[in-house]
């Protein structure tokens, strides 16, 4: 939207130039940290990445596992798939 009225005001196309690719990679960073959180976590105990198995709990939230520790984790963070309402 900037862009857009820098452009429409200023007449400077290389304000869109800028803008239009910077908001796209915005855009593509928040949906790779979204995924990032959904899929992956680190053991509170021995700082390990874990990567989810696809376990839920039965309030619904994810489950981690750490192999080296051999505990299971709760991220709390909600399962859901599409078309869930």
């Amino acid at each position: 939207m900037a862009a857009y009225c820098a452009q429409e005001s200023l007449q400077d196309q290389a304000l869109v130039n800028v803008f239009v690719p910077a908001t796209m990679a915005a855009g593509a960073l928040l949906m790779a940290c979204a995924v990032a959180r959904d899929l992956l976590c680190r053991c509170p105990q021995c700082r390990r990445w874990l990567r989810s198995r696809g376990r839920a709990s039965t309030g619904g939230t994810r489950v981690f596992t750490c192999t080296a520790c051999g505990i299971d984790w709760d991220a709390k963070v909600q399962v859901s798939s599409a078309g869930e309402p």
